[in-house]
């Protein structure tokens, strides 16, 4: 009886491995079968959701080179997208190596079926051409269909999206500089859909990483709501560290600025929701940056044009309710300030150097205390620059205090203003400057007091003969003031011109108020005084006048 329990065991277990290989067999055939479909479907799929995709998208048109269905994780690969402008189809705006879609397993103990979303490696190509195809179109962009088609991938709403190792490059063919390059680009954003708390403004968490311009540094944190109407709203704190500024030149270039190195860094807050638009710098800073401005004829009414624009935009945005503006403090670091104007004949250009500015409090808010700037430089590299302003914005224009202080130039670093305004030139001399300036609600008032010593006048040599009467005199004019300067016990010469009146437009901006002040009281307080001493210098001195008549 035992031998035949045994062998009747022996037999049921046998029976019982063949079952279970019979099963395993059963249902690898059957992923066997699954996987095959899967393949024979991939094209087809393909096709399908290339179609869909641009049935949505206006303006733009999709390339996908490949898609794979997986079905062991219920998710899909689409490869090789190819993404181009209709106007301007080559090069193409965007390249993906691969986006995919999944089941986001987390949500369903949320009884949730939502998505998961990736962007593998994708690079983004803008250039002008690109840009101003979106200008002329006119189509916001949360019309273009990007949410519907990127939803046609994959049959579940998307809760959370990725995007590995992205780059982003900026092109423009017309001007020969370097791409504008945002590389290393992570981003992920999550509970898209709000599945994880109740509604609230801005459910969705969102971090970014990137390098930006080669070397700089740029962190994102904060919150997002991707559903929002009419446009997505999100908010957040900004990092930027190190960033290179001179890929800005072409830029600068086009409001006749020339831009030469320099490093920014950025903190602060930003929100753009469609209720409310904030953008707060808690601090900002720039090093060794060099600017340079050039002032020409052709380009003066263009200028002119900038400059209303900016005013005009300064008025739209002060005190508007639902737009914050601040910066907290931006600090300028041993940076240099030159401005050329060509449209004097000789042409002058007027230099800072070695400058450090600091401005703190600037708002678009004009119940808020005034901004304060302050400044320390050299003038023409040498004058030792102090200088401090503070003003408040508003409708009619705001107020304005500035004061400046300008001590021991050498005024043989000025020859350019001398020849430009004066058709003189020293080789030796002493410049300074003092100024207080207020400005309220469009009236002007202060003074600009210029101060002259140790002025010794380039000797003309061979080539006074070709100098016109005019200069021949001024020289003599210029070389009498000298010689009475010597004479004096403290040998200088200080003049002062008042300044009182009204601006031409009550409600000029800030900004043109600065170069208002130093086009009308900086350098037409200077060579004026100076011409007014000379002329002095003339008739209480040694008859320089009556020798230059004769020469001439």
């Amino acid at each position: 009886m035992g031998f035949l329990k045994r062998v009747l065991g022996s037999v049921r277990a046998t029976d019982l491995r063949d079952r279970r290989l019979w099963i395993a067999a059963a249902i690898a055939v059957v992923v066997g079968l699954v996987y095959a479909a899967s393949f024979a479907v991939d094209e087809p799929l393909r096709r399908s959701i290339e179609r869909r995709m641009n049935d949505r998208l206006k303006g733009y048109t999709v390339h996908l080179g490949g898609a794979s269905l997986h079905p062991h994780g219920l998710s899909i690969d689409l490869y090789n997208v190819i993404v181009v402008q209709d106007a301007n189809p080559d090069p193409p705006v965007m390249r993906i190596a691969r986006l995919g879609a999944s089941v986001q397993w987390p949500a369903l103990l949320r009884l949730r079926l939502v998505a998961d979303a990736v962007m593998d490696r994708p690079v983004l190509y803008v250039n002008l051409a690109h840009l101003k195809q979106e200008v002329k179109e006119k189509v916001p962009v949360n019309q273009r269909g990007w949410q519907d088609a990127l939803e046609q991938i994959y049959p579940l709403k998307i809760n959370k999206f990725r995007v590995k190792k992205g780059e982003v490059t900026y092109v423009d063919p017309a001007q020969p500089f370097k791409p504008l390059r945002i590389t290393r680009l992570d981003a992920v954003a999550e509970n898209i859909r709000n599945v994880k708390s109740r509604d609230n403004e801005l459910p969705s968490p969102l971090s970014l990483t990137a390098v930006v311009f080669d070397q700089g540094r740029l962190q994102v944190e904060g919150r997002a709501d991707f559903l929002a109407e009419p446009y997505p709203g999100i908010a957040g704190h900004i990092t930027l560290q190190r960033m290179q500024v001179d890929y800005f030149e072409p830029v600068a270039r086009r409001y006749n600025a020339d831009l030469k190195g320099g490093l920014l860094a950025v903190s602060g807050d930003f929100e753009f929701t469609p209720a409310h638009a904030s953008a707060v710098l808690h601090n900002v800073t720039v090093e060794g940056v060099h600017v340079e401005y050039v002032h020409r004829a052709e380009t003066a009414r263009t200028e002119r044009q900038t400059g209303a624009t900016a005013a005009q935009t300064g008025k739209q945005v002060t005190n508007r309710p639902d737009l914050d503006l601040a910066i907290e403090r931006l600090d300028l670091l041993g940076i240099s300030v030159a401005f050329v104007n060509e449209t004097r004949q000789p042409p002058y250009r007027v230099l800072f150097t070695d400058t450090n500015v600091r401005l703190t409090g600037l708002t678009n808010k004009s119940g808020e205390a005034p901004a304060r700037v302050s400044m320390r430089g050299k003038f023409m590299g040498s004058g030792a620059t102090d200088a401090s302003l503070s003003f408040r914005p508003s409708e009619k224009g705001g107020t304005l205090d500035m004061k400046v202080s300008i001590e021991h130039t050498d005024m043989a670093k000025m020859n350019d203003l001398l020849r430009s305004f004066g058709k003189i030139e020293v080789t030796a001399g002493d410049f300074s400057l003092f100024s207080e300036v207020q400005v309220k609600d469009g009236v002007i008032t202060g003074y600009v007091k210029p101060l002259f010593k140790g002025i010794t006048v380039a000797n003309a040599g061979a080539a006074s003969e070709e100098k016109t009467f005019g200069q021949k005199l001024k020289e003599h004019l210029v070389s009498g003031l000298a010689k009475v300067l010597r004479n004096r016990p403290r040998r200088e010469v200080a003049t002062k011109a008042d300044l009182s009146g009204r601006l031409d437009n009550p409600r000029t901006s800030v900004v043109q108020i600065v170069v208002k002040l130093v086009q009308n009281a900086f350098f037409k307080a200077i060579l004026p005084g100076f011409d007014a001493e000379s002329g002095e210098a003339s008739r209480a001195g040694d008859g320089g006048s009556e020798r230059a008549s004769r020469a001439g």
